[in-house]
């Protein structure tokens, strides 16, 4: 069989697999588990999740074309990922014993009850947006990956993917979401065999200089990798459906040194490749080129594809599903307290729809993926509101719901002021919108004690 074959057939069976693991999902299922995992869902099946969701396909060419030219560089994004999930299960505890009592699915319900409705009707909308722009990009890199490795039109491949996911999702909702993640992290993690099969040179595993060697990027690795933990709505999903406060508390910060070995996997891939390709090979092509190589076996290559795949769809069922739990409980009159088989069949109709449009975008409107790629750092300002309401800083009031609510559009403003001059291309800078935002929050925070004083 030719290459081209080998890589289908194991896609293939890979696929079946997912629709199989979704129709099992579906099966007699609690309309509890569609919605958020009967809140229920255990240690490892968290930990997978969470180390699943951090990592996508854009992501697999960043990593491997880091260990191409750079070697162990940019790992203090793990660090940093750590430290944030880390205090994640530190105030995550109380906020799961929260979510049991008022039924929460979004944290934009939390906001709702902790601040008020402005600030959680202005950040779920947000979410929302980026959600949407997620599911775009993923299907993009998604439609790009398989074409690159099969030669087909990238379109071809988002509408395998989007209907993929669309069935399995259609039939299990959140249950599917955290089994598919489940089993996308033992793909993903398994990916630390690649030396065995394709041994990097010893000079480059033993080359720990630039690790040790801190410098600015470095530094701006560590805080977007905090940062971002702590940004992302989907974590909070994680919390309010684990199965107990001892989940929270081992699964949040083992989930850290579960994506260390996912990224050293890539890594140790990267390094690989310095033996196989030219040395002129442009970084953001060595996975692509890969492919084109006749130095790697065609079965160890559709494993290669089948794990890129899977990296690809952890993010892109998530962000699926969070895009409709968060219209449903923040923008419409449908929701779980209300009518919870209403809820889950327009949640299923909104999780097509979405994969269906947002497809259409990744095949026609190029310029929207590229902003969407470039505006990702926008979520960064969410982490000091996330993270101070969860530690149960605030005390309910319309006059802190709309301080917060100014701030944050303000936050935005200069987000978007410094984003349109190209403020960004230094990392570092990406983490000042955050910084700001915190400062701003405690800025309201105090003025409030003290009028109140």
């Amino acid at each position: 069989m030719t290459t081209q074959t080998i890589i289908l057939v194991a896609l293939g069976l890979y696929f079946m697999f997912l629709l199989f693991v979704g129709w099992m999902s579906g099966r007699n299922q609690t309309d509890d588990s569609f919605i958020i995992g009967s809140r229920n869902v255990g240690l490892i099946p968290t930990i997978g999740s969470l180390a699943a969701g951090f990592r996508d396909g854009a992501g697999i060419v960043l990593w491997v074309g880091l260990g191409f030219s750079l070697g162990y560089s940019g790992f203090w994004l793990v660090a940093g990922m750590f430290l944030g999930l880390s205090l994640m299960a530190y105030f995550g505890q109380r906020v799961r014993e929260i979510a049991r009592k008022k039924n929460y699915v979004t944290v934009g319900q939390m906001l709702r009850d902790q601040i008020g409705p402005k600030i959680a009707k202005s950040l779920s909308a947000i979410v929302l947006l980026f959600a949407a722009l997620v599911v775009s990009m993923q299907l993009f890199v998604a439609g790009n990956l398989l074409s690159n490795i099969l030669g087909y039109a990238p379109w071809i491949g988002i509408v395998i993917i989007a209907t993929i996911i669309a069935l399995y999702l259609y039939a299990g909702g959140y249950s599917s979401v955290i089994k598919t993640d489940f089993i996308q992290f033992f793909l993903m993690i398994s990916f630390i065999s690649i030396p065995f099969f394709l041994p990097p040179a010893k000079a480059d595993v033993f080359n720990l200089k630039q690790l040790f060697q801190i410098g600015e990027q470095d530094i701006a690795f560590f805080g977007i990798g905090f940062v971002i933990v702590l940004s992302l709505a989907d974590n909070w999903q994680r919390i309010f459906s684990a199965r107990s406060k001892n989940v929270i508390r081992w699964g949040f910060p083992l989930a850290a040194p579960a994506l260390a070995v996912l990224t050293l996997s890539l890594i140790f891939l990267g390094m690989a490749a310095k033996g196989l390709l030219p040395t002129s090979t442009n970084p953001d092509d060595v996975f692509f080129a890969l492919f084109k190589s006749n130095a790697v076996s065609s079965y160890l290559l559709a494993y290669i594809a089948v794990v890129a795949i899977a990296t690809t769809m952890s993010t892109l069922d998530t962000q699926t599903y969070l895009f409709s739990s968060t219209y449903l409980e923040d923008f419409s009159k449908v929701n779980i307290q209300n009518n919870q088989k209403e809820y889950i069949r327009k949640s299923r109709w909104i999780m097509t729809g979405i994969l269906a449009v947002m497809g259409l975008t990744a095949v026609y409107i190029a310029d929207l993926i590229q902003f969407a790629f470039s505006a990702y750092g926008v979520i960064y300002i969410f982490a000091p509101i996330f993270v101070l309401t969860g530690l149960n800083w605030f005390k309910k009031s319309e006059k802190l719901d709309k301080a917060l609510t100014a701030a944050l559009w303000g936050n935005l403003v200069l987000w978007g002021f410094l984003w349109a001059f190209g403020f960004y291309v230094n990392s570092i800078n990406t983490l000042i919108p955050a910084l700001t935002m915190f400062a701003s929050v405690i800025t309201v925070h105090l003025i409030l004690r003290k009028q109140k004083a």
